[in-house]
């Protein structure tokens, strides 16, 4: 494919887009390609079927025999069957025998038999009509590979499934033993069990349990509280049993802030007295946990939480406070993000939290000359001072950020645009004179254009050539 890429660039450029256009069937008919001939075969209106076949056939590709005996009217499917059937592909094959009306079912099944390929015999019983069911099936036993085993008996019919269950049993594959249970009809969910309870892992013990109807549950849970894991034992309260003291008890043992939190906020039917969980969170001084806690559960709380928050100095969670949390100091955790200056949740603080010193955070924004945060804050922080955040922009010179502002920030005077634009333009950036003409109104049009129908991008001259036409302008 190489080859025709590199000749078809070669002529546009030496002779134009309407040359390679009206010559292009010439240029690939002399390059031979199947995959051309085929499409030629496809969608000409005139095509010599016989001619392309031909060619196509000669090639002896076992991809466009298979296509073109699906899909051209008329086609020899004869002559293309015995390509791929010599090709011994079991992809084409099978595909051949799925897709190609009249075709060689047997003779197709069995190179597919002959190949011992255990996806296209799964797929070829599966999707072929009139597959011989119990020889594919003999391969795949035979393998004793528990994942076709288990597609087997989940997908086909008529499938001996005490026999493909045996060979998931016998690999002890936990993901297959689960997935036998929860999906083959009449599988023998105990034995599966069985394998289960006995590796004693605990992320299976815990989908068992949740997913598998019939499950000995306490059986799971006794695995789970023996790991004394707290990840485990949260997990398992929630998809599983609800609230329960022994899973509680493990949790609060571990002493792990993060589960403690989690059980607090998220266990179904979780008694009233979270204060023990609530102890471990405090106790760890950990900002996320404490941050978390406030938020989330009833009867936290709030002043001890927001202490440990604040003499955290950490400003992502001093603004999570300020914003979630009912009650919370607002200015003394305004304080904490100011002193941090971080543009980042300094905007983050001014957009979202009711109550925000606007203007010291612009201060903060205005100083660290962060593009991003300036062009943010001017666009979504309500009083803004667009003019401040726009000079910063404006002398970084950076086209992508200019082009942004100009299109994006409502109420800039007409020459402060005109600086931004002056910017984009001598970036020579095609990307951002498009966008400018496409969102700014008050665009040079002309000058954009000039920069795109220059550069080497064929992306944004299209983009360029639409503009033009759609709004009835022609730039030569």
């Amino acid at each position: 494919m190489g080859e025709l890429y590199d000749l078809l660039s070669k002529l546009r450029k030496e002779k134009g887009d309407d040359y390679v256009n009206e010559k292009y069937g010439d240029i690939i008919f002399g390059l031979k390609y199947p995959e051309f001939y085929y499409h030629y075969a496809l969608y000409s209106k005139e095509a010599n079927i016989k001619f392309y076949e031909a060619v196509v056939l000669e090639s002896k590709d076992p991809e466009y025999c298979y296509l073109f005996a699906k899909d051209i009217k008329g086609a020899d499917i004869k002559a293309h069957e015995a390509v791929v059937l010599e090709s011994k592909s079991t992809k084409y094959c099978y595909l051949f025998a799925k897709d190609v009306e009249g075709a060689d079912i047997k003779a197709h099944e069995a190179v597919v038999l002959e190949s011992k390929d255990l996806e296209y015999c799964y797929l070829f019983a599966k999707n072929v009509k009139e597959a011989n069911i119990k020889s594919l099936e003999k391969i795949v036993l035979e393998t004793k590979n528990p994942e076709y085993c288990c597609k087997f008996a989940q997908e086909i019919k008529g499938t001996d499934i005490k026999a493909h269950e045996a060979v998931v049993l016998e690999s002890k594959d936990l993901e297959y033993c689960y997935l036998f249970a929860k999906n083959v009809k009449g599988a023998n969910i105990k034995a599966h069990e069985a394998v289960i309870l006995e590796s004693k892992n605990l992320e299976y013990c815990c989908k068992f349990a949740a997913e598998i109807k019939g499950a000995d549950i306490e059986a799971h849970e006794a695995v789970v509280l023996e790991s004394k894991d707290p990840e485990y034992c949260y997990l398992f309260a929630v998809k599983v049993g609800g609230y329960d003291e022994d899973l509680e008890k493990v949790v609060l043992e571990s002493r792990s802030p993060k589960y403690c939190c989690l059980f607090a906020i998220n266990v179904s039917g979780y008694a009233k007295d979270t204060s023990g969980l609530e102890k471990v969170v405090l106790e760890s001084k950990d900002p996320e946990y404490c941050c978390g806690f406030a938020c989330y559960v009833s009867g936290a709380d709030i002043k001890a939480h927001e202490t440990v928050v604040l003499e955290s100095k950490n400003p992502e969670y001093c603004y999570l406070f300020a914003r979630s949390v009912k009650g919370a100091d607002i200015k003394a955790h305004e304080a904490v993000v100011l002193e941090s200056k971080n543009p980042e949740y300094c905007y983050l603080f001014a957009r979202s939290v009711k109550g925000a010193d606007i203007k010291a955070h612009e201060a903060v924004v205005l100083e660290s000359k962060n593009l991003e945060y300036c062009y943010l804050y001017a666009k979504s922080v309500k009083g803004a001072n667009i003019q401040s955040l726009g000079l910063v922009v404006l002398e970084s010179k950076d086209p992508e950020y200019c082009c942004g502002f100009a299109s994006n920030i409502k109420g800039l005077e007409n020459e402060f645009i005109k600086e931004l634009e002056k910017n984009v333009l001598e970036s020579k950036n095609p990307k951002y004179c498009c966008e400018f003409v496409f969102n700014v109104p008050q665009a040079n049009v002309e000058e954009h254009a000039k920069v795109v129908y220059d550069g080497d991008s064929y992306a944004e001259k299209h983009k360029m050539d639409y503009f033009l036409g759609k709004h009835h302008r022609r730039f030569k």
